[in-house]
Order: C-alpha cells, then sequence, then structure tokens
C-alpha cells in the first residue's frame, strides 16, 4: 500500500507538500496540487483513509516550546524568539492545540526528567546551546517524537530543522562592506557556544578569505546577545591598534548598544565607523544612523514550525523536515565608503 513518502517522491515534492495538499491548505501552488493529485491516482494512494489517520487528536493535544532559562525570561531582550514564539503559538491556535514552555536550567545535562514531566505531541526547540542540543536532539529522536529547532544546523540529516543559512548570510554582509572599501572589519557576536554564532563567523572570515583580507582574531569580539554588551564591547573595540573601520554585528540589539556607546566616544557615525546588524528588530528602524541589517524571517519561522510539527503529528512516517529561508540584507544608513587610509 502507497504512503504519503511515495505520494511524494512521484510527485517531486516533500511529504510536509502532499499534506498541505490533502489538508486544503492555500500555501501550496496550482502547479504543485496538481503534481500531487496525479501522484495519487497513479499510485491509488486512500485518501480518505489518511485523512482520517491525519485528524488532529483532539483539542487537548499540546506542543512544547523548549528555551534555556535565561532566555526564556528575558523574552523582551531575545526579540527574535519572542518573535517566533508568538507566530508558533498563533498557528498552534489555528490547528486547535495548545502550547507550553519548558525552561531547560543550567543543569540540564543527562537528566530528561523534566521532559518526561511534560511529555507532549511535540516540540518546538529555539535559544538552546550546543551542548544542550548534543542530548536533546538524540534523545527525541531515539524516542520518535516530533520536534522541529529553529535556526540550528546539525550534521544529521534526520534532524528536523528551520532555518537561515547563517554563514552565507553573514558572508553576504561582509561582502557588501569590503564593496564599500572597508579591509579592517570586526565581527562582534554574541554567545559563541551557539552554533549560529560559529556559523556566522565563518561566513565572515570567508568574505574576507575571497577578498584576500587578512583575518585577524583580534578583531573577532563574542559576548553575549545583549545591548549591554554592545555598550560595553564599545570601548575594547576603540582601543584596539589600528582599529577597525566598520563591523558586522550579529544582533541588532547588540548594535543598539554598541551605536550608543561609539557617540558617547564622540565617534562620528556611519563616517567613522560603518555597521550591519542582524535580525530586522524594530529598534533597527529607530537607532541614529537607521541600521543596515539582516533580515532574520523569524515570524515565518515560527509559523513554519507549527505547520511542521503539525505535519509530523499527523503523518508519523515523516522525517528529516528541512525549511530553509532567506534572510535579505536590509540597506539603510550604518554605512558608508570607507574614504581613509
Amino acid at each position: 500500500m502507497a504512503n504519503i513518502r511515495d505520494v511524494a517522491k512521484l510527485a517531486k515534492v516533500s511529504p510536509s507538500t502532499v499534506s498541505r495538499v490533502l489538508s486544503g491548505s492555500a500555501r501550496v501552488s496550482e502547479q504543485k496540487c496538481k503534481r500531487v493529485y496525479q501522484a495519487i491516482s497513479d499510485l491509488q494512494y486512500d485518501v480518505n483513509t489518511a485523512t482520517r489517520s491525519s485528524a488532529p487528536k483532539n483539542s487537548s493535544s499540546t506542543l512544547g516550546i523548549i528555551m534555556q532559562k535565561h532566555a526564556a525570561i528575558d523574552l523582551a531582550g531575545h526579540p527574535a524568539f519572542s518573535t517566533a514564539i508568538s507566530s508558533f503559538e498563533h498557528e498552534v491556535e489555528q490547528q486547535h492545540r495548545r502550547s507550553e514552555l519548558i525552561m531547560l536550567d543550567e543543569h540540564f545535562h543527562k537528566n530528561f526528567a523534566i521532559l518526561d514531566e511534560h511529555a507532549m505531541d511535540g516540540y518546538f526547540i529555539l535559544g538552546t546551546n550546543e551542548e544542550q542540543e548534543d542530548l536533546l536532539l538524540p534523545y527525541l529522536k531515539e524516542k520518535h517524537l516530533p520536534y522541529i529547532i529553529l535556526n540550528r544546523w546539525v550534521s544529521d540529516k534526520q534532524i528536523n530543522y528551520v532555518n537561515i543559512d547563517d554563514a552565507i548570510a553573514a558572508e553576504q554582509a561582509t561582502e557588501y562592506l569590503i564593496a564599500l572599501k572597508h579591509t579592517r572589519i570586526a565581527f562582534i557576536g554574541g554567545n559563541k557556544n551557539y552554533r549560529n554564532s560559529k556559523l556566522r563567523i565563518a561566513g565572515f572570515q570567508a568574505a574576507l578569505r575571497h577578498a584576500q583580507i587578512e583575518v585577524e582574531s583580534r578583531y573577532i569580539l563574542q559576548g553575549e546577545y545583549t545591548e549591554a554588551y554592545g555598550y560595553q564591547v564599545g570601548d575594547e573595540l576603540m582601543a584596539l591598534p589600528n582599529r577597525p573601520t566598520a563591523a558586522l554585528v550579529s544582533s541588532d540589539i547588540i548594535a543598539a548598544g554598541l551605536q550608543r556607546r561609539l557617540r558617547e566616544l564622540k565617534v562620528v557615525l556611519p563616517d567613522e565607523f560603518s555597521m550591519v546588524g542582524w535580525g530586522y528588530f524594530t529598534i533597527a528602524s529607530y537607532v541614529t544612523p537607521t541600521l543596515t541589517t539582516i533580515r532574520m524571517p523569524t515570524s515565518e519561522m515560527g509559523t513554519q514550525a507549527a505547520i511542521a510539527l503539525d505535519n509530523m503529528i499527523r503523518y508519523p512516517d515523516v522525517m528529516g523536515t528541512h525549511i530553509l529561508m532567506r534572510a535579505p540584507l536590509i540597506i539603510r544608513d550604518s554605512c558608508v565608503e570607507y574614504s581613509g587610509s
């Protein structure tokens, strides 16, 4: 008997696309719908049986949102997380399900009691560090529990994720600064234990190497994804010998703090220092100068995470869900062509 993966293979689409077609979603193009229905006909796939078995369990079905405790407590300081969670929760409500926050503290190692105490139908993971993910993801996979992780690249192809390509986005942003004739470019990042932090550094370094610009370790500064760290790192940045003329800052929040400190130090922005932020958060359009930034599609990512979990619950044979979204550079006023020496 044919299953949903057989239909997807014949129609040359993903299993999640097949499930959206069967549920009547408007998110699928007419061309893909035709291919799916043709595959269903060719394989004599029993749509009625599939639809009955894929219906949501009941209105009490609950999805867990797994986060680090400190990030969950300070969601106001993490706009990417709060935006993704808000859109995730909205989509979950449309599915007639509920969501519940699960906070991992610093003692979360091989003790999975917190997950056993909060047994749910699926899990949305965000804001965790690499150590936690290396424990958590194999556990969920072994237990055959539906889950999806936000913006993390993992070598296991069966891991379910919704991502942007951090390395490519960082490389393109750095190339933009290089095109403006900057050669002394800093990277200012957050928590170095996050996988996406490492990927952003890799993309930054790749752009410099392609332009035959020396990668200087002293120009790579990392701390926390907070405005306070941005303010603090301003002194460190300006104290560097042969100081940078531009920076890729891996959070708009960090960039806001950095801008404030540089203005206090009488640095003329952007003439004496250009910067690119990351996130496309509201604050980026209100700081002076307005911040050129990488647009993280966090709202769309939260929605897609909820849809993916719905598909995994409806169709248990769906695995290895990979959703990759674009992160374009939004040009504003914080970068100018370098004219010095």
